[in-house]
């Protein structure tokens, strides 16, 4: 579930992207409350990009996009997981 980003402003018309969540707590493989703790870290994120705020109060629409190349950004941290998955 944390991984279905559908852009909120998106108007979804069928059930093909969430039937498989459907099926899996229909069929005792995937309770709901799992679900509720992957929206919440959903949701959570989403509110800390400001995807709900107006475009002016959100600092990241201010980026230049040209800027973002792999020169100008720093490397990942030693320190940190190679896999973002796993923590």
């Amino acid at each position: 579930m944390d991984n279905e980003c559908v852009d909120f402003t998106f108007k979804v018309s069928d059930d093909h992207d969430y039937k498989p969540y459907l099926d899996a707590v229909k069929g005792g493989f995937l309770k709901e409350s799992e679900i509720d703790v992957a929206l919440t870290r959903l949701f959570t994120a989403r509110m800390k990009l400001g995807m709900f705020d107006p475009p002016e109060m959100v600092p990241y629409s201010k980026i230049d996009e040209k800027l973002l190349t792999a020169r100008n950004i720093a490397p990942w941290p030693a320190s940190w997981p190679t896999n973002p998955w796993c923590c």
